[in-house]
Order: structure tokens, then C-alpha cells, then sequence
């Protein structure tokens, strides 16, 4: 068992640093883009102070990705994902604000008191029945 561990760490410890940072960079960043497509349904459902709400989370979530410091085109290619979606947002989020403030006048509601989708919905596995060898050919 303890070379089996020992086998799993040396692995581990040979992967490449921006291969292990990487999962949580793209988790953190479809969590803001999540957060900005909720902000777009809440403003199509005519929800104001709700859209500026998710909105703002969007960019606090794409704000704050950190990134290691690591030559690695793929940590370049997620830096440019992310500056591109935060100049996207920041537009987005000053006209939501400056909507509210001079045309709607709706409460901003904490990120805490909204109602946040559930996970999607994932079929059951069926149970696999192997066929037996004994059967008649496969291709009858």
C-alpha cells in the first residue's frame, strides 16, 4: 500500500505546475461566465436589481483568479480569457448600474438572499447485462 502512495505522489509531483492549477482557473472562470449569463436572464426577466447583483459578482469571481507565475501558453491563453470577459463585463456592469440608479430604482439584494440554480440534471446509469458467449452470433 505505502509504495502504492509513494507511487501516486512521486506522479504527482511530476506533473507540470500549470497542468495542476489549471482545473481550479477554468472552475473560478465558468463561475463568473455562469454569474454573467444569470445577470442577462434576470435583466430579460426584467429583474434590475437582481441583474446588477449577479453581474457584480461575475466580475468579483473573474477579479479574482489568481494566477501562478509560470511560462505556460496555456496559463497565457486562460490570462487572455479572462482580461478579454472582464473588458466585457465592466461596460455591461457600469450601464446595469447606471440603469438602476437613474431609471428602475430597484434594490440590489445581497448575492446571499438570491436563489442560485442546482446542478444539472444527470440521467441515472442503467446496469449493464452482459451478453453471454454462448448466445446465438452477434450479428443475426
Amino acid at each position: 500500500m505505502q509504495t502504492a502512495l509513494n507511487g501516486l505522489d512521486a506522479s504527482y509531483h511530476s506533473l507540470h505546475p500549470a497542468f495542476k492549477v489549471f482545473p481550479r482557473i477554468r472552475l473560478e472562470f465558468y463561475t463568473g461566465q455562469a454569474f454573467r449569463f444569470l445577470s442577462k436572464q434576470a435583466l430579460e426577466e426584467s429583474q434590475y436589481g437582481e441583474a446588477v447583483t449577479f453581474m457584480e459578482e461575475a466580475h468579483r469571481w473573474l477579479k479574482g483568479i489568481r494566477f501562478p507565475e509560470i511560462a505556460h501558453s496555456t496559463i497565457e491563453q486562460a490570462k487572455n480569457q479572462v482580461k478579454t470577459a472582464i473588458v466585457e463585463i465592466l461596460p455591461q456592469l457600469a450601464t446595469l448600474r447606471k440603469d438602476n440608479a437613474t431609471i428602475y430604482f430597484a434594490i440590489i439584494p445581497d448575492i446571499s438572499t438570491l436563489p442560485l440554480p442546482n446542478g444539472a440534471f444527470i440521467p441515472k446509469v442503467e446496469d449493464f447485462t452482459p451478453i453471454p458467449a454462448c448466445s446465438k452470433s452477434y450479428f443475426d
